[in-house]
């Protein structure tokens, strides 16, 4: 996409996700529509990854502290706002409905964001159930 100088935006639409009208990956439960391992922006100073390129990122880089939940940590409930409020920094949420607790964790820990650049601190959240 060519772009000038100044504030822009790239937006994605998808009229489909895994377990919708089609289904990319049977074994994976999660009703996603695509997963951005890479996203790379080349410019006439040289090339950034905007998704994993640690602290260079035109994103910021991963932050110290990841949320790994389920639904309940989902975005529309604002856990991950409330962590960030309490403290003081930001948080990065790889939580996703549908899979369970551990389905997230496991997916976060084999995922090679995890290798490449470990938080600080991992917040593992468990919903109680009965």
């Amino acid at each position: 996409m060519p772009a000038q100088i100044g504030s822009h935006a790239l937006e994605f639409r998808f009229g489909d996700y895994n377990g919708g009208r089609t289904s990319f990956a049977p074994k994976d439960s999660r009703p996603m529509a695509v997963i951005f391992r890479a996203l790379t922006l080349t410019g006439p100073d040289g090339t950034a990854d905007l998704v994993s390129d640690g602290a260079k990122g035109l994103l910021g880089g991963a932050a110290d502290t990841v949320l790994v939940g389920a639904s309940s940590s989902l975005p529309n409930l604002n856990f991950t706002g409330f962590l960030q409020q309490e403290l003081s920094t930001r948080v990065d949420n790889v939580s996703f409905g549908g899979a369970g607790v551990y389905s997230s964790l496991k997916d976060y820990l084999l995922d090679d964001a995890f290798r490449t650049s470990a938080p600080k601190m991992l917040i593992w959240q468990m919903p109680l159930l009965r």
